[in-house]
Formats: C-alpha cells, sequence, structure tokens
C-alpha cells in the first residue's frame, strides 16, 4: 500500500492521518482506530479521497462533529473523510437566508440567527452536530426537524459531482433522507428563517436551555437519542414504561433522566452500549410489541453479529 499511499497523501492539501484513534473525534467517546482519517480542505480534496477510494478497492466513510454515531472498538477498515469546521466553515445571510456550509456546528448557526433578529433554529440549541450531519439525518426535536427550514442544499455524489438539491427533491422524512441513501456528502445549505425580536428568541432559547438540564446527561458522553420514534409512540416514553431507567451494561447506562439516552460513564466499550441497546428493545418488544430502530449511526467491524443497521461506505 506503500506506493498508493503516497499517490494520494501527495496530491490532498488538508490533514491525513493513519492509524487514528478515531473515540476523541465522537460525542459517545467510543470506538477503535481508522487506517485512514482525512480532514480535507476544499472540494477537491473529497473528490481526490472518493476516486482514490474507488480505484483501489478501499471502503469510503463521512462523518461529521461525530455526534450521531457509535463507532467499534474493532475500528474502521477503510478512509473516513472529516468535513469539519476548520475548513468548512463559511456562512453567509441575505435578508432572512442563511447559506452555510456543512462544517458549521449548530451553535454557531444559532449564535449568527440571533444576532441578525432570525428565528426557526431555536429547537436545535443543545444538539452538539454540524449542519451536514444534522441534514443527513433530518436531524430534530420537539416536533420541528431542520428540513423545515431548508431552501436547497449543494452536494457531491460518490463519483466527485455537484449539483443543487431543492427541498423537495431530497426525500426527507422523520430522521431519514435521500442524503445517505444515494450516498451523497452535503456541502452547503441555504436556510430560511423568519424576522423575530431579539428577546423573543431568546426567550425561547431560555425555555430549551433549562429543559436540557433538566431532562438529559449533560455530564457525561452520549450521542444524544439513542432510538428512534415509532409513528406517534415516543422511544423515551416505551423505554421508560418497559422500566429501562438506571439499566447498566459495564460503564454503559441509560439515564434516569431521559430513557433514550444511554451514557458513557467513562470506560463503557462499542459491546457495552450495543448490549444494553439490545436489552432495551428486546423489554420494549415484550410489553409493546413494538421494534425499536437506532437513531445512533453505528460504523465499524464487529466481531459477532449485530442486530442494528451499520453504516455502509460510500
Amino acid at each position: 500500500m506503500k506506493l498508493k499511499d503516497e499517490i494520494l497523501f501527495n496530491q490532498i492539501k488538508g490533514k491525513i492521518y493513519k492509524d487514528f484513534e478515531i473515540k476523541n473525534m465522537t460525542t459517545f467517546k467510543v470506538g477503535g482506530n481508522v487506517d485512514y482519517l482525512i480532514i480535507p480542505k476544499d472540494y477537491d480534496d473529497i473528490r481526490l479521497t472518493l476516486k482514490f477510494g474507488k480505484d483501489n478497492n478501499i471502503p469510503v466513510y463521512l462523518m461529521g462533529n461525530g455526534s450521531n454515531l457509535l463507532i467499534s472498538d474493532r475500528g474502521v477498515r477503510g478512509i473516513i473523510i472529516r468535513i469539519s469546521k476548520e475548513n468548512f466553515n463559511k456562512k453567509k445571510i441575505k435578508n432572512n437566508l442563511i447559506t452555510s456550509e456543512s462544517g458549521v456546528l449548530l451553535y454557531e448557526l444559532i449564535s449568527i440567527s440571533v444576532r441578525n433578529e432570525l428565528s426557526g433554529l431555536e429547537f436545535l440549541h443543545g444538539i452538539p452536530g454540524a449542519l451536514g450531519g444534522v441534514i443527513a439525518m433530518n436531524a430534530g426535536t420537539d416536533g420541528s426537524s431542520i428540513s423545515d427550514y431548508l431552501r436547497e442544499i449543494k452536494v457531491m455524489d460518490s463519483f466527485g459531482e455537484i449539483y443543487i438539491l431543492p427541498k423537495e427533491e431530497i426525500g426527507f422524512s422523520y430522521r431519514k433522507s435521500l442524503v445517505i441513501e444515494k450516498k451523497l456528502i452535503v456541502l452547503e445549505a441555504l436556510i430560511e428563517l423568519k424576522k423575530s425580536k431579539k428577546e423573543n428568541i431568546f426567550s425561547t432559547l431560555k425555555y430549551k436551555i433549562n429543559k436540557r438540564k433538566l431532562t438529559q446527561p449533560l455530564n457525561y458522553p452520549t450521542a444524544g437519542c439513542v432510538f428512534k420514534n415509532e409513528g406517534d409512540n415516543k422511544a423515551g416514553y416505551l423505554i421508560e414504561k418497559a422500566g429501562c431507567k438506571g439499566l447498566r451494561v459495564g460503564d454503559a447506562e441509560v439515564s434516569t433522566l431521559h430513557a433514550n439516552f444511554i451514557f458513557n460513564r467513562g470506560n463503557a466499550t462499542f459491546n457495552d452500549i450495543i448490549s444494553l441497546m439490545k436489552m432495551v428493545r428486546e423489554r420494549v418488544y415484550e410489553k409493546f410489541k413494538i421494534n425499536l430502530n437506532p437513531e445512533v449511526v453505528i460504523m465499524g467491524e464487529v466481531e459477532e453479529e449485530v442486530p442494528f443497521k451499520i453504516l455502509e461506505p460510500w
């Protein structure tokens, strides 16, 4: 692989790391090493990496801020492209429209919208993700999703082609979009907000902050909500009523504040978390005959069969 490595390394303008411990780039703080971590500087770097993977039959994966990601302790074979705020952080505002690159963190978007008296994104407060991943998963809370405020996105496909997709062509639904299904990379988004007074926006944010402090385990590493809601059935409610609050496997524990949060007490392993997820799903099914599906994205090699979907390479 040495000559092939050099071909890619000599072309990439961004950063390349070999045999990189990836867990500290996730909010769960779990995971083994990835063969290659590439932090691209520009679109050409992304395109070159995708081509290198295809030409050499090397799997390529994508991550943003790592806030909704559970990586196996056996690591990831292949390449992870990390779209980071380091190089994809441009933002501009015109009237009530924000154009933002995909590496921008949500708290930055909320801050810039508040400064410009634009309302709409307050419901995302506290989600530690970057815009690209949030769009791919159509993340949200309290009945709202990021797709409610999108007009269009700029994407790159797995062949390196760049084009604009209007909101109507992205196939948004609950915690789902065509971005992942079609293996697209979000590069930029056009967000449409509404004018509002700063005091009104701050009031909403204050409510969100206080609610989060009371209902989420903020002092420990988590990946946010672990399971998706099933129709009108809130996953947190089902998990709580199935008696799962406080369940623990190793250093992985179901929060007593919010039953749909699993947190890492410090040394949780991938298998700890997966075993706890299996236990929770089994108890919910036993009581309600409802199968919960993960909201958290699972990536990497596994020792034995995992009863949850594993992210496929781009």
